[in-house]
């Protein structure tokens, strides 16, 4: 009772923060006087082929498709915080402009007109990305627009500006404060603000992102696909401290050439061959476009200061690349999108996925964030298909209530071993000791010769087996890509891979069934797939299942 108590006073205070502040917006921000002087000197930001389905009368906003018939973006309830920023901060809009044809502006002229001043100042989120799309996209927007469009246009940045710069000093969300200031500093050199105060923005920024990589480093950051986020605003503030330090010196360009090498080292080391993030504890889309060009000149990753790994492990071998999550959850209300998937990993050959964990999920509403946090949605051993961790929910927050980890593994072991033909991992963890007195461990190797992995998975009973043992059993999954073709064979699956390449599954110990499971991974809708999924009885066996995926040489 206390914490929620706690947690209520939190929500009402941070309300009433809020409302002051959009109050002192509407009085004060009619008086800001702001010019636009200069071009952003940034890449486009738009997607073509969302763009293409606007333009075709879908609503996708936020990376998600919605089943929804309308013409105004406004009338649509948005069940996700991506959706709410997609639709309210006119991310749509980049999509639109880099069509840049009639059609394309008409729509996105007609969508400015129907935006309800009403939800400006809703959601810090929202209003950093409506503010930096307008600035960015304003040129296009002058071509056909009317006057009175304009106008509104001109109404809605002097308010954004005003609102995100009166809250910046007072978020304690160092990811909103990032995304605060990097708005901040693209409207300054819009605006054509003095040298001075652009410099003082991007050194008061360069100190969040120091602590942001001190958090990295600590292992309190999880989430690749947020990393990735905070290296593109990185790349969008060089470009403009670089201009900057033109005509004299500026110390924080050798600071952000330092932490660009940093962030984007930590990239790679968690990217596949085809450019996506290993999805887990958040989500996997990582916009490869909108930094590839950088990637190519960061130096290959290498461990110590130069990477930090978020808690995952990588193992690749002639083909084949792993990547294992070799780390618990952060528990508690602080991290929103922790995953219940110690020990998960996602494989690939090549550029091509083959097991998948099922995504992030949040863009989809709370009923999907809840299922791909739990263990069910990733590569990993149950025991009697409970999650590895045990969850709570958080009522009071900005959208919609969200689910936290609230307890799960506290004694998680690895081990890694090279040698000259293998890559191994061991991990073990307690997350069922306290229900049923067991610990459960995992072997994977990769061979660094042929395009092979082999693993193990087995629980111990730790001392005699116990009566909670009885009708027990454990179940081994592997999520199948979307992409892949699999065919139960007599001894095995055939798994075919885009490509003509084919791989083929076996195991020891248990049973196979396909069956049907979920992904959400980099399509705008939750997509079919197929599970493989392995059930042994504990009482009845050794609890040891072993399992190997080989490439078929023709």
């Amino acid at each position: 009772m206390r914490f929620f108590i706690t947690e209520l006073l939190f929500f009402c205070a941070e309300k009433c923060f809020l409302n002051i502040i959009k109050q002192f917006t509407k009085i004060f921000s009619s008086h800001q006087k702001l010019v636009f002087s200069k071009e952003l000197p940034v890449s486009s930001r738009g997607n073509i082929e969302i763009g293409q389905k606007l333009l075709k009368k879908a609503n996708l906003f936020g990376y998600v498709l919605l089943d929804v018939k309308t013409d105004n973006p406004w009338r649509i309830f948005p069940f996700s915080e991506e959706v709410e920023v997609g639709i309210d901060g006119f991310s749509w809009l980049h999509d639109l402009a880099i069509i840049n044809n009639r059609n394309s502006r008409d729509l996105s002229e007609a969508w400015i007109n129907l935006f309800p001043l009403g939800r400006l100042n809703v959601n810090t989120y929202s209003s950093s990305s409506r503010l930096i799309a307008i600035l960015m996209n304003f040129s296009y927007l002058k071509i056909t627009c009317e006057k009175t469009t304009l106008n509104k246009l001109k109404t809605i940045i002097r308010n954004d500006y005003f609102f995100l710069n009166l809250y910046k000093s007072f978020s304690f969300n160092i990811l909103e404060k990032l995304a605060i200031y990097h708005s901040l500093i693209l409207s300054g050199y819009v605006f054509n603000f003095t040298k001075k105060k652009q410099k003082k923005m991007i050194s008061s920024m360069t100190k969040l992102l120091l602590i942001y990589k001190a958090k990295a480093k600590m292992g309190e950051v999880r989430n690749p696909e947020e990393l990735s986020e905070i290296f593109f605003y990185l790349l969008e503030i060089f470009e403009i401290a670089k201009i900057l330090e033109n005509d004299k010196p500026f110390i924080e360009v050798e600071k952000l050439r330092k932490l660009s090498g940093f962030f984007g080292s930590s990239i790679r080391y968690l990217q596949f061959g085809n450019g996506s993030l290993v999805s887990a504890h958040g989500g996997c889309l990582g916009n490869y476009n909108r930094y590839v060009k950088f990637l190519g000149e960061v130096t290959n990753y290498k461990r110590g200061d130069k990477i930090c790994d978020l808690g995952f492990k990588r193992l690749d071998g002639a083909r084949m690349s792993m990547i294992v999550d070799a780390s618990p959850p952060l528990y508690g209300k602080r991290d929103r999108i922790a995953h219940a998937s110690f020990s998960s990993f996602e494989l690939y050959y090549g550029s091509k996925a083959i097991f998948v964990n099922c995504g992030g999920g949040s863009r989809f509403g709370h009923e999907y964030r809840k299922y791909c946090q739990s263990s069910k949605a990733h590569n990993v051993l149950l025991f009697n298909e409970k999650s590895q961790c045990s969850f709570g929910k958080r009522f009071f927050s900005k959208s919609t209530p969200y689910y936290y980890i609230k307890d799960g593994p506290r004694n998680t072991k690895i081990n890694c071993i090279n040698s000259i033909t293998e890559k191994i991992v061991e991990l073990s963890h307690d997350a069922y000791k306290k229900d049923y007195g067991i610990s459960v461990h995992r072997r994977i190797s990769v061979d660094l010769l042929k395009n092979r992995v082999m693993g193990q998975d087995m629980v111990n009973p730790d001392g005699e087996p116990r009566e909670k043992l009885r009708d027990t059993a454990v179940c081994l999954y592997f999520h199948v890509h979307p992409s892949i073709v699999c065919r139960k064979k007599k001894s095995g699956v055939l798994i075919e891979i885009p490509g003509d390449k084919k791989m083929f599954f076996t195991h020891k110990g248990g049973d196979l069934t396909m069956e049907k499971s979920t992904y959400v991974g980099d399509f705008f809708e939750p997509q079919e797939i197929t599970k493989l999924v392995i059930r042994n009885n504990v009482e009845k066996s050794e609890s040891k299942i072993s399992w190997k995926i080989e490439e078929i040489i023709d």
